[in-house]
């Protein structure tokens, strides 16, 4: 399960290529402060308010990939998350609005995301369509071809598609011309 689908093949999301995007996330939105409780504690804080925003992302592109499933379980799951994250967000939307000086960067940053995702599914189960449907499936299936090519070099078996033939270190370097000249491959 770490690394994608095992059993349902509309569970796509990748555990370890989201965890790998919150930690560029947080080493490259996080604002730190060492006065607080030190580099550290500031690090895994900014990490889970990021994991917090994107941690329903996954239950969102299952019920994109199954929109025909009416379940009010799932629903109402989705609902319930989907609100705290929206609860969350206008929270910090107030805090940028009416307190500059309290405002927190990364956690502003979750919240926005929060609402976007779930303003994007509400749309997707009232309308049937929706902005971002296309986007985060067409990443989800990239990711998803990306991992498979991976596990499939490191297994030894090379990557799909691409014909392997071993490189000949004489001709690195050097044009093609200049090699088909020197092998003899150009007709006269």
């Amino acid at each position: 399960y770490i690394f994608g689908a095992s059993i349902d093949e509309k569970d796509t999301v990748s555990l370890s290529a989201a965890l790998f995007m919150i930690i560029v996330m947080t080493l490259v939105f996080g604002v730190y402060s060492l006065e607080d409780h030190g580099l550290f504690m500031e690090i895994l804080w900014i990490f889970s308010t990021y994991l917090e925003s994107i941690s329903m992302l996954p239950q969102y592109i299952y019920c994109y990939r199954d929109a025909d499933n009416k379940c009010p379980l799932v629903s109402a799951y989705v609902f319930a998350m989907g609100g705290y994250q929206m609860v969350f967000g206008v929270s910090w939307g107030h805090h940028f609005l009416f307190r500059p000086y309290d405002l927190d960067v990364s956690s502003m940053i979750s919240g926005f995301l929060g609402i976007v995702f779930f303003c994007d599914y509400l749309t997707f189960r009232v309308m049937g369509a929706s902005m971002l449907v296309q986007v985060c499936i067409s990443v989800d299936d990239t990711i998803k071809e990306a991992e498979e090519a991976a596990w499939s070099v490191l297994a030894g078996r090379g990557t799909p598609g691409i014909r392997e033939e071993p490189v000949n270190p004489e001709v690195i370097g050097h044009r093609s011309d200049e090699i088909e000249m020197a092998t003899g491959l150009v007709e006269h």
